[in-house]
């Protein structure tokens, strides 16, 4: 009987994650790996349900249902961990900031854009727009925080489709952006 609990827990585990990457892949349309796990779903399905016919036992039912539970836990962290598609990240910044900001992003290769604006009382305000991978967003808010932007007023959009250039962070990019001597913010007036 533990051992059937067991496997009905590792069985909605396997299959509730893997519904959560298929749903994301489908919303992001990324198909051929979605049919696979559409495939691999199928089996798992037909698994769990023999399982539960032939031993019709409420400790069964709830080993399943945590598994259920715990699939949705796990199939987030491993989207959140994948980072599967491209974001448009603005920043809003005033000019000194906003102009040392977008040219040490250019530096490093990423795709950036810069609007000037007016916020309260008319001050002038710049927003900068960049396009990254997903999972170089931690990044971007890392160096954002390292050289005295912790508290960027940003918004994240999901995007759709990119024509174009998307420039992704090599190691040795990361490493020079990460270090206390690179160039952003490091006399910054707010």
């Amino acid at each position: 009987m533990i051992r059937d609990c067991f496997f009905a827990f590792l069985l909605n585990v396997l299959y509730t994650s893997l519904h959560t990457l298929k749903t994301i892949m489908i919303s992001r349309k990324i198909l051929k790996p979605a049919y696979f796990i559409v495939f691999l779903e199928a089996i798992i399905t037909a698994l769990g349900f023999q399982l539960i016919a032939q031993n019709k036992q409420i400790f069964l039912l709830l080993a399943f249902s945590l598994g259920r539970v715990t699939g949705v836990w796990l199939g987030h962290l491993i989207e959140n961990t994948m980072g599967i598609g491209v974001v448009e990240v603005t920043v809003f910044a005033k000019k000194e900031k906003a102009k040392k900001i977008a040219d040490n992003l250019r530096d490093m290769g990423y795709s950036v854009t810069t609007h000037k604006g007016y916020g309260y009382a008319g001050a002038e305000r710049f927003s900068i727009n960049i396009t990254i991978i997903r999972r170089e967003l931690p990044l971007l808010k890392e160096l954002l925080k390292r050289y005295g932007y912790e508290e960027a007023t940003m918004v994240v959009r999901e995007v759709e489709a990119v024509s174009g250039k998307i420039s992704v962070t090599n190691k040795t990019r990361e490493k020079k952006a990460l270090k206390p001597s690179f160039k952003i913010f490091h006399q910054s007036s707010a």
